[in-house]
């Protein structure tokens, strides 16, 4: 099995959430984590799963962390 993993835009990063019918059964996961995962998961339960991209950009957030003023 060959993993190819994508580098977004300056240090952006996806992180994923699985659903097993409505309910988040994996959150904050990342690429590889994801990947491995699903592809496990979606052979038995294919038609109950689903999932959720999200880019990130810790850069980004680290900022609005460190500047309190809203």
């Amino acid at each position: 099995m060959k993993l190819l993993l994508k580098k977004g835009k300056m240090g952006e990063e996806k992180v994923y959430h699985i659903y097993f019918e409505k309910s988040c059964i994996f959150k904050d996961i990342s690429e590889l984590q994801f990947k491995l995962i699903w592809e496990l998961l979606n052979t038995e339960y294919n038609s109950e799963l689903s999932y959720t991209e999200i880019t990130v950009n810790p850069t980004k957030q680290r900022e609005l962390i460190v500047d309190g003023s809203y």
